[in-house]
C-alpha cells in the first residue's frame, strides 16, 4: 500500500505534472479533517452493524483478543491501507477523469473501479459490488464537499478498523482479525448480517 501511494504520487506530480492540492492534499486542514473523518467512518460501521444486530442478524460476544500493542499496529496499518486506496482512486484515477469528462462520471467509474479490486475476495457478489461501489460514490462526493481528501483517508480507515478490530466483523471477506467484540453473523440472515464476506455485504449498508 505504501508503494501504490507512492506512485500515485510520483505518477501525478512528475507525468501528469499536476499540484498536490489536485490530488486533494489541502494545506492547514489536516487534523481537522481527519478527525472529522474520523469520527464519520466509526459512525457509518457501528450504525451499521448497531442495525444488523437489531434485526438479529447477528450474536455478540466480548473476545478481547486484541492486546493495546496489537491495537496501536492494526490502527496504524488500516490508516496506510485506507489511505492509500483513496489517493489512487480518488486523488489520482477520478480527479484526473475530471480532467476528461463530467465530475458525475468521474465519480462513478472510480467507484466501479474501487468495486472491481475487490473482485477476487471471498464472498463478493452482486451485493458487495453495489455497496462498495455506492461507499465510492460517497467518497467521492465527499472529497468535492470537503474540498480535500483526508477526511476521505480518515472515513475508510475508520470504517476498516472499527469493522475488524473492534466489532470483530470480517473486513471486504478477509478474515477475522484480533479483535474486541466478536459480531457473528446469524445463520439464514445473509442479507443483514452480510455473510462471510462482512457487513459490506447487507443491505443495510
Amino acid at each position: 500500500t505504501v508503494i501504490t501511494t507512492g506512485g500515485a504520487l510520483i505518477y501525478c506530480l512528475c507525468i501528469e505534472k499536476r499540484s498536490a492540492l489536485s490530488m486533494g492534499f489541502r494545506k492547514g486542514t489536516f487534523w481537522r479533517s481527519y478527525s472529522k473523518g474520523f469520527l464519520i467512518g466509526t459512525g457509518l460501521l457501528l450504525l451499521c452493524c448497531g442495525l444488523g444486530y437489531v434485526l438479529g442478524g447477528f450474536t455478540v460476544s466480548s473476545v478481547m483478543t486484541l492486546t493495546p500493542a496489537y491495537g496501536v499496529l492494526f490502527l496504524l496499518g488500516f490508516v496506510i491501507q485506507g489511505s492509500s486506496e483513496e489517493v489512487l482512486l480518488r486523488g489520482y484515477f477520478m480527479m484526473s477523469l475530471s480532467n476528461r469528462c463530467r465530475t458525475a462520471w468521474a465519480v462513478g467509474i472510480s467507484s466501479v473501479v474501487f468495486s472491481l479490486l475487490h473482485i477476487a475476495n471471498p464472498g463478493f457478489g452482486l451485493l458487495p459490488f453495489i455497496n462498495i461501489s455506492l461507499f465510492g460514490m460517497f467518497m467521492g462526493l465527499y472529497v468535492y464537499r470537503e474540498g480535500d481528501l483526508w477526511g476521505a483517508c480518515a472515513i475508510h480507515s475508520a470504517w476498516n478498523f472499527v469493522q475488524g478490530n473492534i466489532l470483530g466483523v470480517q473486513v471486504s471477506g478477509t478474515g477475522t482479525l484480533p479483535t474486541l467484540w466478536q459480531f457473528q453473523p446469524v445463520e439464514g440472515k445473509t442479507l443483514i448480517s452480510g455473510g462471510s464476506f462482512g457487513i459490506e455485504a447487507s443491505i443495510i449498508v
